[in-house]
């Protein structure tokens, strides 16, 4: 039987950065080469020390123009910021900060420890200063710093911290000041908990970046929440790296790999979406210092307008709106209208069917916007406007069966709407068709398709699958959903379990069992992973409960399972194993137990109890012609009292007196062709009748 993770081996959140296999230290003696110090990564061990490097200008202890800055044109940008505007607190939300470390120590600002209050945030994992290093170098420019740096210790030593603490350091930050808040973690977990205190920040005007994970699969939380600048990785030569993580929820992308500060006052390579989530917010803190009146969402808005997109449309779910430029940041005007040309069908522009967006109506210009969907479902536009009321706009779905499309009307600013899986259309509309500028926010967000099979949360409830090798596909539609599947078994057999998912944001949990008997348990894989059990089972109903345990109590999740069973026939015991003496079948008096002697087990050990001085009766019948069984008594101390064999006849009964007390019965198949069945049973004389 498998085990059961305990809660505590949940998703916590995790660092989103790689530690490279080479370490490059600058050091004042470049040329001495006999110091060299080894150190450890991922099994391995590589030179570090004091290596030179090249084609990059070495000034002191420091890097001075790190090449990542080139890719998004940041120096270009330095020229443009405003540099008579107090500097702005960016909060990193982390493992801390090296309190002491020289290119940092100058920018920082009072933080927190969130894991031991009485210590400051000093990092001892390494990964919040590597992160800190490419922030300082974006906001640093040529002259002055345009930003302090906050740190907040919600991270140990390990990498990992809770989703409790996360949302405590967002809050702090915002209460203290910051008006950015750079997010380098992630975890496949939706929790409301940090949803909530992502809006908070939104509400009073903070711009939350994060990193959108490095495992080329879905974006992790909390990048993945819609007022979230969720930030992916590009290589060098501007194109997205296979291990940037993607999905609905991108916004842009930054350079992977970096040169920046590390623990103990040095400087090193590091790479991951959590370096380039700090480059978007260095970004931002330029943008702010140039224009201090904007809202955060503008300057969402404007990074994103700014891009270099990928296709023509703007945007894809791999790049976003692609790589940042911060020269064009600076220096391109900022539209409040970005979709200003997606007047009809054929101009729709992309959107996110997991996002916030911001835009106008223009007079009795409709909104024309394109999704592409991965599964049947139902989109949910939450709109917002300064100066109208929601209800004077509408959602049309553009129906192919219906030139006119199908209406939804804004209800309490929310509109849901069925969509298909692929490409869908939809135009945003005035009801009135009034004249005059319009602002509107809005947020979408997809709820998957309802389960095929109903509801089926209890066992009594459950799903009937015939019993024959098939796959079927489930959702987790619905917080604390659960699937209960039924398999009822005519015939003894192998049945072979295994459910899957398309999605990391699924932790599946596996559980088989009869009625009134103890369950299987199979939970010993991660998120996104495969479980599966295989099974002997007997004529009966076998029950089947499929479940994610990402978290406690889960949320609804974009994704799907699915179920196969496998099973194949074989004439089984269902007494096995009882090879040996301490394996015996316990057996009840005038009950029949059948077996079978295969080639694995050619022998069977049973014992049975009689309370009193009886004349014991032993049968055992519906033996193979071709089968010799023999079949020896032994008493509870397993001394030899005597055996017999079938001698070819399909039946054979053994009477013996016995005092009361416990005994013990072994069959062995001599000849004859294994795996047929045989029925044993023993009785006293009082049971004859």
């Amino acid at each position: 039987m498998h085990k059961k993770k305990s809660l505590s081996a949940r998703p916590r959140i995790i660092i989103l950065s790689f530690s490279l296999s080479l370490l490059i230290v600058v050091t004042s003696n470049p040329t001495n080469h006999s110091q060299v110090e080894k150190t450890t990564l991922a099994g391995k061990s590589y030179a570090s020390g004091n290596v030179q490097i090249l084609n990059n200008q070495v000034s002191g202890t420091h890097l001075q123009r790190p090449f990542f800055l080139s890719q998004i044109h940041a120096e270009s940008a330095w020229n443009d910021w405003g540099q008579n505007n107090p500097p702005l607190i960016v909060a990193l939300v982390d493992t801390g900060i090296d309190l002491s470390h020289p290119d940092l120590r100058s920018i920082l600002v009072p933080g927190i420890n969130l894991l031991q209050r009485e210590l400051p945030p000093n990092d001892d994992n390494g990964h919040g200063t590597n992160v800190a290093g490419v922030l300082r170098a974006i906001v640093k420019g040529r002259t002055s710093t345009r930003a302090q740096i906050m740190p907040i210790k919600t991270m140990g030593s390990n990498g990992e911290g809770s989703i409790d603490k996360l949302n405590e350091g967002i809050r702090y930050a915002v209460d203290y000041g910051a008006k950015v808040v750079v997010l380098s973690e992630g975890v496949n977990q939706f929790s409301p908990e940090t949803l909530n205190a992502v809006q908070y920040a939104e509400d009073h005007d903070v711009l939350i970046v994060a990193a959108t994970g490095n495992n080329g699969t879905v974006v992790k939380y909390p990048a993945a929440y819609p007022t979230v600048m969720a930030v992916g990785g590009a290589s060098k030569d501007g194109t997205v790296i296979a291990k940037s993580n993607w999905g609905p929820e991108v916004d842009v992308i930054a350079p992977w790999y970096v040169y920046t500060t590390q623990m103990g006052g040095g400087y090193k390579f590091s790479e991951g979406t959590s370096m380039a989530a700090p480059q978007v917010a260095g970004l931002a803190v330029l943008i702010w210092s140039k224009y201090p009146y904007m809202k955060a969402y503008q300057i969402r808005d404007l990074i994103r307008q700014t891009a270099d997109h990928f296709n023509q449309d703007g945007w894809d779910p791999h790049a976003g709106f692609g790589l940042i430029r911060a020269d064009q940041a600076l220096t391109q005007p900022y539209q409040e209208d970005m979709y200003a040309n997606n007047t009809t069908k054929s101009s729709a522009a992309p959107f996110s069917y997991s996002k916030s967006i911001d835009s106008e109506f223009q007079g009795q210009n409709p909104k024309w916007f394109y999704s592409d969907v991965p599964y049947d479902g139902t989109i949910q536009f939450s709109m917002q406007t300064d100066n109208a009321d929601a209800s004077m706009f509408r959602v049309v779905y553009d129906n192919e069966d219906d030139s006119n499309g199908t209406i939804y009307p804004f209800i309490n600013q929310n509109a849901e709407v069925p969509v298909h899986k692929g490409r869908n259309y939809i135009k945003l509309q005035s009801v009135d068709n009034q004249n005059g500028v319009v602002p509107f926010h809005l947020t979408t967000q997809f709820q998957i398709y309802s389960n095929p099979f109903g509801d089926t949360d209890r066992m009594y409830k459950a799903y009937v699958l015939p019993l024959r090798n098939q796959e079927v596909t489930g959702t987790f539609d619905r917080k604390d959903a659960k699937d209960w599947f039924m398999v009822p078994v005519n015939q003894s057999g192998i049945l072979h379990v295994k459910v899957t998912t398309d999605t990391p944001r699924i932790d599946l949990s596996l559980k088989v069992r009869k009625v009134n008997e103890k369950q299987v348990l199979v939970d010993q894989m991660g998120e996104g992973e495969t479980e599966s059990a295989t099974l002997r089972v007997f004529p009966d109903d076998y029950y089947v409960k499929i479940q994610n345990v990402i978290s406690e109590h889960p949320y609804p999740v974009t994704g799907e399972y699915k179920f196969a069973i496998d099973f194949t026939p074989k004439l089984l015991d269902p007494n096995e194993p009882n090879k040996h003496p301490y394996e015996a079948t316990s057996m009840v008096l005038n009950t029949d137990y059948p077996g079978v002697l295969d080639t694995d087990s050619q022998m069977h050990w049973y014992s049975f109890h009689v309370n009193k001085q009886s004349v014991a009766h032993i049968r055992l019948k519906d033996i193979s012609p071709e089968q010799q069984i023999t079949l020896e008594l032994f008493d509870s101390n397993l001394q030899f009292l005597g055996t017999k064999q079938n001698s070819g006849k399909p039946s054979m009964d053994v009477d013996r007196d016995l005092t009361a007390g416990t005994y013990y019965m072994k069959l062995s198949l001599v000849q004859g062709n294994p795996n047929q069945l045989y029925n044993l049973r023993v009785f006293t004389e009082a049971d004859k009748n």
